[in-house]
């Protein structure tokens, strides 16, 4: 089998050669590394090309992106953001973002750090109801450019995999939409104390985002995964299991629906203690979640995870980045052997972080080759 048939059978719980290993977003396997030599810089180095090298043989990519289509703004038009970056110093850059609203406009402020891939929320547009009401209220009709540039940028990603991996489109959860915006603590006391309004607004990022995706496949028939993500907030620790039938289930499960209907597997991305979420998942209808975490980060072991899901659900994990960034080399292959141990089908290792945003160091390097090692005498052995 090649990448891109190993990933789809996986998903789809058909048989595979063996598990398929998804290192591809990481290590830029198969498309190109990012031209940013602020962020990115640290992929240059010797330690991250070889080591690049290495997993290569056995490694496919199941990546993607968020589309400019879609947004965590209130999934406001996508033309309304703007956004302006200031090179600060050589170690910071800031990002300045503007949410054009009809009577008072919204901002954020991002930062980023030089060689570590990621933002930093330091501002976010929400800081009062009043924002979350102009953003929810902005007229919105699907924003034609934002079509056309998600689907060039598709096409650009399915050219670079080809047959060596499966691509993906990442959609915000519709509460997701409204909690990127705010303050976290803020977020949790509205669904506290008023969780009607997070209703009201859930219906209407649910609204546009169906708009957005009938948008999109009335224009070409697209091959890839759809990935929903962010829920994590309504997992324990941070609310009740009780939360995620609430705040979750109702609207994700709708666009779950509406994407079966275009036959796109379904792949839902939530980190924490989802033992119960998990349940929640396959009623959804997904097909595939991501990551599957053991304690303490989470509250499943692997084995367990299998045990409730069978034949119903792919799971994507289940390496946790801080085994690879601290742990010993026997611990990772400890690790590889328990998970290939519950079976090859349905499954897809990666680790929890799903993308490297660092320098790689010495101790990464050991544990990310004890990895692909153990692996391959796994499977052909």
């Amino acid at each position: 089998m090649n990448g891109r048939e190993r990933i789809i059978a996986a998903l789809r719980g058909w048989k595979v050669d063996r598990p398929p290993v998804n290192l591809g977003p990481s290590f830029h396997l198969h498309t190109p590394i990012p031209d940013d030599g602020f962020l990115w810089g640290w992929t240059a180095e010797s330690r991250f090309l070889a080591l690049r090298e290495y997993l290569r043989p056995w490694c496919d990519s199941y990546c993607g992106f968020e589309p400019p289509l879609f947004n965590r703004y209130m999934m406001v038009r996508a033309d309304r953001i703007r956004r302006e970056v200031r090179q600060v110093s050589g170690e910071l850059r800031i990002i300045h973002g503007t949410i054009q609203l009809e009577s008072e406009n919204a901002h954020f402020e991002d930062h980023q750090k030089r060689w570590f891939a990621t933002d930093w929320h330091i501002e976010v547009p929400a800081r009062d109801d009043g924002a979350l009401d102009r953003m929810i209220s902005a007229p919105y009709e699907v924003d034609e450019a934002a079509v056309e540039e998600t689907l060039r940028l598709f096409g650009e990603l399915e050219s670079q995999l080809g047959d060596n991996g499966y691509p993906q489109l990442f959609l915000p959860s519709p509460a997701v939409a409204i909690s990127h915006g705010m303050h976290l603590e803020d977020f949790l006391l509205l669904c506290y104390e008023d969780p009607a309004r997070v209703h009201a607004y859930c219906q209407e990022i649910t609204r546009r985002i169906s708009l957005c995706i009938d948008a999109l496949f009335s224009r070409r028939k697209l091959d890839c995964a759809f990935v929903f993500g962010g829920s994590e907030q309504f997992t324990p620790p941070m609310m009740a299991p009780k939360a995620y039938d609430e705040f979750v289930v109702p609207y994700e499960g709708a666009l779950v629906r509406q994407l079966k209907g275009y036959g796109v597997p379904l792949d839902c991305h939530c980190h924490g203690k989802v033992a119960h979420a998990i349940h929640k998942m396959m009623d959804m209808g997904y097909d595939a979640t991501n990551p599957v975490e053991p304690p303490p980060q989470g509250d499943l072991e692997f084995a367990e995870a299998r045990r409730i899901a069978g034949n119903r659900l792919t799971l994507i994990g289940n390496i946790e980045f801080v085994d690879i960034e601290l742990g010993e080399p026997e611990t990772v292959r400890e690790r590889i052997r328990s998970i290939l141990a519950t079976g090859k089908e349905r499954l897809i290792i990666t680790d929890a972080a799903l993308q490297l945003r660092q320098e790689v160091t010495e101790r990464m390097d050991m544990n990310y080759r004890a990895w692909i090692d153990e692996y391959a005498a796994s499977c052909y052995t």
